[in-house]
């Protein structure tokens, strides 16, 4: 059988919450540090990091003129989320993607609710990710990827 990949017409507007991960489960190649450094040398002083004792970090910013979020790195170091406005989250995606190495494992952004996801290559742009989101409503559409059949 054939995967049956329907891409969304506006990818733009399909990360509504956005979760980073490696669908193999395992850990993402980047540490906490690497992510709070990159975080301050990007936003400066509209940057606020909070750590936690189970090493949870999230990252509160305030971009000039936009809408202010959340980037958040759980303690298992599988999983990154952002809650800003979906354009954010193609954005940011591909920034946080850069942030790891080019020969990391397979990497994906989805929505909350993982109707939608799109591959992170290495050098991947926010235009490469916005019209590569496949709609996972079509059924087939994992059924050639080892990595995503249990969804």
């Amino acid at each position: 059988m054939n995967p049956i990949q329907d891409y969304t017409t506006d990818g733009w507007h399909a990360l509504n919450g956005a979760l980073i991960f490696c669908p193999s489960q395992v850990r993402l190649p980047l540490s906490p540090n690497r992510l709070v450094c990159a975080g301050r040398a990007r936003w400066g002083d509209r940057c606020d990091v909070n750590r936690w004792d189970d090493g949870h970090v999230s990252i509160g910013i305030r971009p000039p003129g936009e809408y202010s979020l959340v980037i958040s790195y759980y303690s298992d170091l599988k999983l990154i989320g952002m809650d800003g406005l979906p354009e954010q989250n193609v954005r940011l995606a591909a920034w946080l993607r850069s942030l790891m190495p080019e020969h990391a494992p397979r990497i994906v952004v989805g929505d909350k609710s993982f109707s939608v996801h799109a591959e992170l290559p290495f050098g991947v742009t926010p235009e490469q990710i916005a019209s590569s989101m496949i709609n996972h409503s079509v059924p087939g559409w994992n059924a050639d990827d080892p990595d995503l059949q249990w969804v």
